[in-house]
């Protein structure tokens, strides 16, 4: 056997691997991270192996996909009314900084905080830091894919979460009531209730103070 056909061998091993890898990636990757995958393979990152194995893979995407987006409710909505089937159990994936283009920005806000664990939603974890007097940014990274969702709003009084629910309060009323009490003006403040949904935050009633 020539040196070309053992490189040959060598390149259809390398593809074989790597489709097996995003194979078992895929089934737990959200819409946008299987985007991700098909501009791979638009791009010839991925072998036609992998297109083979994906199209087989496409039914054991994650359930928390299925459903219609929440519509908006009439009244402030409880943790409970949005309950997670699962709690993820294992260890965290390495956070992707590839999965968002301003994560590399945050890489050691974004690592450090993802080694805690999920928080949020079954299997997220919601990292916060400060941005300002009364300004606070709130990231989501998957446990299990180590994708990076930046939330598309800052908070003036932070949030509430909870792992077992996909409700995420924004501005949390009791909250605002702390700071009226120390005499802020009634009017500035906006506590927003949003349902985690195929990977982004779907905003269902909000209430000003």
């Amino acid at each position: 056997m020539n040196h070309r056909d053992h490189g040959d061998q060598r390149e259809k091993r390398v593809h074989a691997e790597s489709a097996l890898h995003f194979l078992c990636v895929l089934c737990a990757l959200c819409g946008k991270a299987y985007l991700e995958v098909r501009r791979a393979m638009v791009n010839g990152v991925l072998s036609r192996i992998g297109l083979v194995l994906i199209l087989g893979a496409i039914g054991c995407l994650p359930d928390d996909r299925a459903g219609e987006a929440p519509a908006p409710v009439a009244e402030a909505p409880r943790f409970e009314d949005f309950p997670v089937k699962t709690i993820y159990k294992g260890k965290p994936l390495p956070v992707n900084l590839l999965s968002h283009p301003k994560a590399l920005r945050y890489k050691e806000r974004l690592v450090e905080g993802a080694k805690a664990g999920p928080n949020f939603a079954g299997r997220y974890t919601v990292v916060r830091w400060g941005c300002g007097p009364e300004c606070q940014q709130a990231v989501v990274v998957d446990a299990r894919t180590g994708g990076v969702v930046m939330a598309p709003f800052l908070t003036r009084l932070g949030f509430r979460f909870r792992l077992d629910s996909r409700l995420f309060v924004a501005n949390p009323p009791e909250a605002v009531q702390r700071a009226l009490r120390h005499g802020e003006v009634k009017t500035r403040y906006k506590s927003v209730y949003y349902v985690w949904h195929n990977g982004r935050f779907v905003a269902v009633y909000s209430v000003r103070h």
